[in-house]
């Protein structure tokens, strides 16, 4: 860890996450990494959601029985992380290539601002647990992983499998990709339009696909 990047940390929330060897650079793991990633991310699965739970718990003064994976509990999830998550300077690294994209895609492509590393981390484990609410409320659902296609933004992450779409009478399989859904809403922090109801609204427009025909 370089000076920079231990100034970020020192500065960040104080959260105890915990990360697999391979890291979540998923889009650049091999399948082996990924497997071995995702059994990590398996195994360590209830401590992680213990931890959450109490941490979530302890901070708004409620009982961690609320946290029972029901999709209420998820608004007290999402009002615990709006409480907790930081922003940051956006690198300087980071921002060079934001200024550089903003010459084809426009000013709107840069962002001075991003989510710190440790509310990063926290998205990640708010997603876990927001695929098991799907999961203990629709047991036919169950965690895995895709390899492909390639270019997939979801690539490697552990997903939910086992819903369904149905488009003109006709029923294809979908997965839900909680990493990058959950981080889709806490992005809106950076635009100032978070609410806490931001994460049980996207939990009920997917568990349409859910629920068994």
């Amino acid at each position: 860890m370089n000076i920079t990047m231990l100034h970020r940390f020192l500065k960040d929330i104080k959260y105890n996450f915990i990360l697999p060897p391979r890291g979540i650079d998923f889009g650049n793991m091999n399948k082996k990494e990924t497997a071995e990633t995702f059994m990590w991310f398996m195994d360590h699965l209830p401590e992680k959601m213990d931890y959450l739970r109490f941490r979530c718990s302890s901070d708004l003064h409620i009982s961690i029985k609320k946290l029972d994976y029901s999709d209420k509990s998820l608004v007290l999830i999402w009002r615990w992380f709006l409480k907790v998550a930081r922003l940051e300077d956006t690198p300087r690294e980071i921002l060079d290539t934001m200024i550089e994209g903003s010459k084809i895609f426009g000013d709107s492509y840069i962002s001075r601002k991003v989510l710190s590393v440790t509310t990063h981390m926290i998205v990640i484990d708010i997603a876990l647990y927001t695929g098991e609410c799907y999961i203990r409320n629709y047991p036919h659902l169950c965690w895995t992983y895709r390899t492909a296609p390639r270019d997939s933004i979801t690539i490697n992450q552990p997903v939910i499998s086992g819903m369904i779409s149905t488009y003109k009478g006709k029923n294809r399989p979908i997965d839900f990709a909680p990493i990058h859904m959950v981080g889709v809403q806490a992005s809106r922090i950076l635009d100032h339009s978070a609410n806490e109801e931001d994460l049980i609204n996207m939990y009920q427009c997917w568990e349409k696909y859910a629920v068994k025909s």
